[in-house]
């Protein structure tokens, strides 16, 4: 299975890729429709924004050809990687795959190539290699249309493993393992330690197993479509269902038995109970909530998973005073802030804007988050500060760290979280390398962001990790 994020065409800018276009391929529908396939997929900004950032006269045209052609990325993949067009095409094309798999749309798909002669050319020269290869995929599909295997494509949306999270609270996680076996479900066992091992026990697991987290000791892996809804030890409190990403932010935050913990945004409280869980209910957890509605049902499953050291606060956590006595013990401080929800994989709509996120949202939404998070950090005897959104912004990202550690780094650094985690923050960045970054393509999981700030002057957790 060919992985998006791997290829190398896809971070570079086209400027790299045609370093000496004549005007007239400058000006050409598919270059710019190629450079803003390239910045969706690498998640710099929604489709529509692009759009209208482009030179390109024709923005409906341009904005139609760059949909279809993410709507349809993989079957436009699998076309031009088994044609070889790259490899034999020194300069029209210059190793730039997101350009050839928009000039396949049109000449497979679409009316055909428009505008530019040498595209046409290029097109022509390979039209019975493209024909045949399509009739292959017919064959192959059981099909008799070519536009049937765009449906194809369509059906095969990434779907995630089902994780699921023991509260230990309640439940040992080698008593979860040992119910699940006597239900049916057999733990497989990986044959490696590493992350590439584990990523690919996950790929191929069958219906039925079911193994642990190479990261989070109590986190069970089970396939797609496993469901849980109804089982006794969901019903009872005793496992949650949750996302691999979003066990991240109380696992580096990591506070110690007997510890005081905010939980800033704390509904519906998935991240809460696990501080919980983490602190063994010996300690303290504020547990804040604005909301109405929402603090009902971060009570309710309070009760539910019996997070005994949580007490909730209805209250804006901006209007929370640091000074205020009830808060002089708070050493630990979790900022999960509301965001665009752009990593949740569900919502990977978003990429083609059919619900966009506007500039103007991205940047509401950075200055509350920015704030929150300065709000953390000026709490007097706060040693851990953990940051994380599920998206994929830099703006609600990598922006909001710089800026802030720009203002607190006298008083904190950055910590390197799991220097030995493959994927850190977006290049470019002051923070970028003490950051972690999930992408639901590569990690088998929802897009996360988690960064963590130490105060200098305090003694510092897991203090063999490098830091800024």
């Amino acid at each position: 299975m060919f992985c998006w994020e791997h290829d190398c065409c896809y971070t570079a800018g086209l400027s790299e890729t045609f370093p000496t276009l004549p005007p007239s391929m400058a000006e050409n529908l598919y270059v710019h429709a190629a450079e803003i396939f390239t910045n969706a997929l690498a998640k710099k900004a929604h489709v529509k924004n692009l759009v209208y950032a482009s030179e390109y006269p024709n923005k409906r045209k341009l904005f139609a050809l760059v949909c279809q052609g993410l709507k349809h990325k993989n079957i436009l993949h699998e076309i031009a990687t088994s044609l070889n067009i790259l490899n034999n095409e020194t300069y029209a094309l210059r190793q730039n795959m997101p350009l050839l798999q928009l000039l396949l749309y049109d000449k497979i798909f679409g009316k055909g190539i428009c505008g530019s002669r040498r595209f046409k050319n290029v097109m022509r020269k390979y039209r019975d290699k493209i024909n045949n290869h399509c009739e292959l995929l017919l064959k192959e599909k059981g099909i008799d249309d070519v536009k049937e295997l765009l449906t194809c494509d369509n059906a095969s949306v990434l779907t995630l493993p089902r994780y699921i999270r023991v509260n230990t609270l309640k439940v040992r996680t080698k008593a979860v393992c040992s119910i699940f076996k006597e239900n049916g479900y057999k733990r497989i066992h990986r044959k490696g330690k590493t992350y590439e091992e584990f990523l690919n026990a996950i790929q191929f697991m069958n219906s039925g197993e079911f193994l642990r987290d190479l990261h989070i000791p109590t986190l069970l892996v089970f396939p797609a479509g496993s469901e849980f809804h109804e089982h006794p030890l969901f019903l009872s409190g005793k496992i949650v269902l949750q996302e691999k990403a979003s066990c991240f932010p109380a696992f580096v935050l990591s506070p110690t038995e007997g510890s005081t913990v905010i939980d800033c945004c704390a509904a519906p409280g998935n991240k809460t109970t696990h501080l919980a869980a983490l602190m063994n209910n010996v300690g303290k957890i504020y547990a804040i909530e604005r909301d109405a509605r929402r603090m009902e049902t971060l009570k309710d499953f309070i009760t539910k998973t019996g997070s005994e050291i949580v007490e909730t606060i209805w209250e804006d956590f901006m209007m929370l005073d640091p000074a205020d006595p009830r808060f002089k013990d708070v050493e630990f401080i979790l900022v999960d802030p509301s965001c665009t929800g752009s990593g949740i994989i569900s919502r990977m709509d978003n990429v083609l804007d059919s619900n966009p996120t506007t500039s103007d949202r991205l940047q509401k939404l950075y200055f509350i988050q920015r704030n929150l998070l300065r709000h953390a950090l000026s709490f007097p005897g706060v040693k851990r500060v953990v940051y994380s959104t599920c998206s994929v912004f830099p703006e609600e990202n990598e922006q909001v760290i710089d800026t802030i550690f720009e203002r607190f780094q006298k008083e904190y650094c950055l910590e390197e979280i799991m220097p030995d985690f493959p994927h850190r923050g977006l290049e470019g960045y002051q923070c970028s390398k003490y950051c972690l970054r999930f992408t639901s393509e590569i990690d088998k999981t929802n897009g996360f962001f988690v960064a963590c700030f130490v105060r200098r002057a305090l003694p510092i957790v897991e203090s063999n990790h490098e830091q800024l």
